[in-house]
């Protein structure tokens, strides 16, 4: 869906006031916290809401609505938050587009529209470890079907590499945003004209807005791994339509929903993420190999039609 932008290894993200230091993502995928930044901290972040284009993997430009980072970095989906549960946070908006627009998190935070030209600003606290998705609700489906969505990921206030303090650990972590889009509407909001939202036929289908093969080049995507590592996945369905992920290989387990724990780890190799909803996942490495992960929906593992240009990572274990 696009080139750059989104969880590459140049990815900084500004966490905070000055001298607070800044989340890194390595190529592993592993998320990298400065020791300074694992006390409660305040979070300030800045999205750029913009109209602009992105690239699908038969090489087609489309029009497309989404979020700039600070340094004016356009992508689909938008910039990734990071917080520590239960540090304040501040998104500012800055509204560079001609139309209103909002932020939410469900069940997190809401606010007023920012009209064009305008900014505003989203205070919360960021909720239990897990993972999110925010998205502008105005217009709704249409402001986030044409690309107004991300994931705020909340990791455990003591810093540790678990799910949650006290929950199951992990070696590496990997964000994969699930999401699709039906052309018409990228076309006919580009050129100005209504969108008949009450038909929605998505032909093409993105791990971190990508198609295979240009997810072969996110490390999120194609997950490189060592025998006897346990990693954890976040899923996160930006998207309309409920995707049913499935992973060759290997089962995983289920430990959160939501931002919510479960009580009994279900060990799946397939299970559905329903629109706007997230699933965290373990997965232990006991073969080495390199094994599929992908939407176990035929149509979804298309782009344009054309199989496997769409949802399709792999996992690479040595």
């Amino acid at each position: 869906m696009k080139k750059t932008g989104q969880m590459t290894r140049r990815e900084f993200l500004a966490v905070g006031v000055a001298g607070t230091g800044a989340v890194v993502l390595t190529a592993s995928g592993l998320l990298s916290l400065p020791k300074s930044a694992l006390a409660v901290t305040a979070r300030s972040f800045t999205l750029r809401a913009r109209e602009g284009t992105i690239r699908t993997v038969d090489s087609k430009t489309l029009y497309a609505m989404g979020f700039a980072d600070a340094d004016g970095l356009f992508s689909v989906p938008g910039p990734v938050l990071w917080a520590n549960e239960g540090d304040p946070v501040t998104v500012t908006l800055v509204n560079e587009s001609p139309q209103g627009h909002s932020f939410v998190i469900d069940g997190v935070v809401s606010g007023a529209t920012v009209l064009a030209g305008g900014s505003g600003s989203f205070l919360f606290t960021a909720p239990h470890a897990g993972t999110y998705v925010y998205y502008d609700p105005l217009d709704h489906p249409l402001n986030r079907a044409l690309g107004m969505y991300g994931a705020l990921v909340v990791t455990p206030s003591d810093g540790s590499n678990h799910v949650w303090a006290g929950g199951p650990a992990f070696a590496n972590q990997f964000l994969q945003v699930i999401s699709e889009l039906d052309e018409t509407w990228n076309t006919a909001a580009g050129n100005g004209q209504p969108v008949n939202t009450a038909v929605y036929r998505p032909n093409y289908f993105f791990i971190n807005g990508r198609g295979s093969p240009d997810s072969e080049s996110d490390p999120n995507a194609h997950i490189m791994g060592l025998m006897g590592q346990t990693i954890l996945i976040r899923w996160a369905n930006a998207g309309l339509v409920p995707h049913s992920m499935h992973t060759h290989g290997f089962h995983f387990k289920i430990v959160q929903q939501n931002g919510m724990p479960e009580t009994a780890f279900r060990e799946k190799d397939n299970v559905p993420v329903y629109p706007g909803d997230t699933m965290d996942v373990t997965m232990y490495f006991d073969q080495k190999g390199l094994y599929p992960i992908h939407d176990h929906i035929l149509m979804a593992n298309t782009g344009n039609g054309v199989y496997p240009n769409g949802i399709m990572g792999m996992l690479n274990v040595a």
